[in-house]
């Protein structure tokens, strides 16, 4: 049987035992011994942060290519559809919800699709589908809105219509 010794002194480093294969935790912030450098105070009459509405979030938002001319109007019609949903009181019901209805050949499908989720996550919108169908001269109905984000919605006959990912 061992007696404590007493309380480990500053000369005296504590060993904290480690889990095999771990590395030792990166410290943060300044370099021991380093100087912070000097930053002007920023002026009362500049010193002034609004904030933004969705379109101009969109705008700033870092943009890593050209935006073509059917993604601009794509983006133009998710901001109309939000807008639209927003005034009638945000419903979370299907068919209270301002539906568009995109007709277009097979063929398109998943490039309409494409333009329609690349529009969605521009503004952080939800982009939420309904039943799809090919419908006559292979044609088909891409059923949509574009609400809030974290909104659910009930009644759209789609079971990922509440999926966080869309």
């Amino acid at each position: 049987m061992t007696t404590p010794t007493g309380a480990p002194s500053a000369s005296q480093p504590t060993a904290t035992p480690q889990a095999s294969g771990t590395a030792t935790p990166k410290r943060r912030g300044r370099k021991p011994g380093s100087v912070a450098k000097e930053r002007p105070a920023i002026p009362a009459d500049q010193f002034k942060v609004s904030s933004l509405d969705q379109v101009e979030k969109g705008e700033m938002r870092r943009k890593r290519e050209e935006r073509s001319a059917q993604q601009i109007a794509t983006d133009k019609l998710a901001i109309a559809v939000h807008k639209q949903w927003v005034g009638m009181g945000s419903p979370r019901d299907w068919s209270k919800m301002p539906i568009k209805l995109w007709v277009l050949d097979r063929n398109l499908e998943d490039s309409a699709e494409f333009l329609l989720r690349k529009a969605a996550t521009l503004y952080g919108f939800k982009l939420v589908f309904g039943q799809r169908g090919v419908y006559k001269e292979g044609k088909v109905h891409l059923a949509f809105c574009f609400i809030d984000r974290k909104a659910k919605v009930e009644g759209s006959g789609n079971d990922e219509a509440n999926d966080s990912d869309e």
